[in-house]
């Protein structure tokens, strides 16, 4: 995470993992979505976010991002939502460390596994 070489580009993310959609289910979580997360207007290009290396800022936008995620699955219930920079799935899982944040339906809730690595 320190190695300045990590931060010359690539992306930072919340995956929801929709499972089998149809696109009013898709609409659903999209809306949602933007919603949870007080989107307005959405702009593209580059430099639009700049972090400095270090896990500082990590902590609290990863718990922004798991809010998110349990406010779509009020909405558009989904099997489960993966936080980190560039995660593919659960291939950032390995021995025990977690690369990535994640968010799990629980029993009565959702569940919040922050990442460990």
């Amino acid at each position: 995470m320190s190695d300045s070489v990590n931060w010359t580009g690539g992306f930072y993310e919340l995956l929801l993992i929709l499972g089998a959609t149809d696109d009013a289910r898709l609409d659903r979580a999209v809306r949602a979505l933007w919603r949870a997360a007080d989107v307005r207007e959405c702009r593209v290009g580059p430099d639009l976010v700049e972090v400095a290396p270090g896990a500082d800022w990590r902590a609290p936008l990863d718990r922004w991002l798991a809010d998110i995620a349990v406010a779509v699955y009020d909405d558009a219930p989904f099997g489960r939502a993966i936080i980190g920079f560039e995660v593919d799935e659960d291939a950032d899982i390995t021995a025990g460390k977690r690369y990535a944040a994640r968010v799990l339906p629980g029993t009565d809730s959702m569940d919040y596994y922050p990442a460990t690595t």
